[in-house]
């Protein structure tokens, strides 16, 4: 499991540690610097898939595209080193100060508490799983390139539902299928039992094209008749990777960004308990998410004990001004020497879902819109 990561010089973060739960959340205004969390361990990914060590932080590649060492260095920093930690180990790399276009770092140097973590744990394709927030388009057919991961925009989730449909599920996350009262344990009829919750009455048909390298996808209703994606809106392609990756997760690290897009509020509540569900199973899951509804998913899903609250970590990420001291609450200290950075506020959970403080900003629109709303 992925317990902690260190940030050092990187993007908006001068130096930061967050402490990771089996379902950890990542919420804030945009671009307060919720997304570099994600964004890090995607860097640490690529690097390692590309080479299987750590000498190099390659900034572009398949998982993410950041620029240039010079872009991602973090504006306050007083030397030229960017360090990205997990699990008590640190790489720390060295950014180049006469070259401002290079995108490939060399190792300068790692810092190591604990000599037995693998590298393997975090970056083995069978333990992880990255969902984007741009995923694909409803489309007439997908690849059926065999694959074990749905692919970081979900492109391959359509071949993966038709390859592993016989699978069954952990019992913690299956849903009873309402149509006909069937328990099936099955990923097919669990992908078609909670898309049933995103758009009531349908569910989802996959088949071979012969003599091609594609698969061709149906949305039945319940009617009878049957529809190609692209006539069935994006709700349910948006919704499918994200279903299929939190009932396959137990044992994996997912990075999951933003599963809300094009999802109604209620979908979008589902979603979080089904989240929450995947966790009790064995996942693990990093959430960047600007949905309350998700949240409230969450809650209640601890509420009614499906997860332990000691299970979750719920992080606000905003934009202040800190001291460039060892003391951040001194009031005492200039403005003019204090530097904007990303600072995260953990909130924790008891075990009714209530929180112990809402911070501003934090998913509390609603109440100042209702306030506003009461007013004569």
């Amino acid at each position: 499991m992925l317990n902690q990561l260190i940030l050092t010089n990187f993007k908006s973060y001068l130096r930061t540690n967050i402490n990771f739960r089996p379902l950890t959340v990542m919420s804030g205004l945009n671009s307060a610097g919720k997304s570099t969390v994600i964004q890090s361990l995607l860097l640490l990914r690529q690097s390692y898939y590309c080479q299987s060590d750590m000498s190099r932080l390659l900034i572009n590649g398949d998982y993410v595209d950041l620029g240039s060492g010079r872009e991602i260095l973090n504006d306050s920093a007083d030397i030229n080193l960017i360090g990205i930690g997990i699990n008590g180990i640190e790489w720390q790399y060295h950014v180049p100060v006469n070259n401002d276009e290079s995108d490939v770092l060399k190792l300068h140097k790692i810092i190591s508490k604990d000599q037995s973590y693998s590298e393997q744990e975090l970056f083995s394709d069978n333990n992880f799983e990255i969902i984007s927030a741009e995923r694909v388009s409803p489309s007439l057919l997908y690849s059926s390139k065999s694959r074990s991961q749905l692919g970081t925009h979900g492109e391959y989730a359509y071949s993966y539902l038709n390859e592993k449909s016989s699978d069954s599920v952990p019992q913690v996350v299956r849903r009873t299928y309402t149509h006909d009262n069937v328990f099936d344990n099955t990923l097919r009829a669990q992908v078609n039992a909670w898309m049933d919750v995103i758009a009531p009455g349908t569910s989802i048909r996959v088949q071979n094209i012969p003599q091609t390298h594609n698969v061709q996808p149906r949305i039945l209703a319940q009617s009878g008749a049957d529809f190609s994606p692209v006539n069935s809106g994006f709700g349910i392609t948006y919704a499918l990777p994200v279903i299929l990756a939190m009932l396959k997760g137990s044992g994996k690290l997912i990075l999951l960004e933003n599963p809300e897009v094009h999802i109604h509020p209620r979908g979008q509540r589902m979603l979080g308990e089904l989240i929450a569900r995947s966790v009790a199973s064995g996942a693990q899951v990093i959430l960047e998410t600007h949905s309350d509804h998700i949240l409230n998913g969450i809650r209640l899903a601890v509420k009614h004990n499906i997860l332990d609250k000691d299970q979750v970590g719920l992080n606000y990420v905003e934009q202040k001004f800190v001291s460039e001291s060892e003391d951040e609450n001194d009031k005492e200290i200039e403005f003019s020497n204090r530097i904007l950075q990303s600072v995260v506020d953990v909130i924790y959970m008891a075990d009714d879902g209530s929180l112990d403080h809402w911070p501003k900003g934090f998913f509390d629109e609603w109440n100042y819109a209702l306030r506003e709303l009461m007013r004569p």
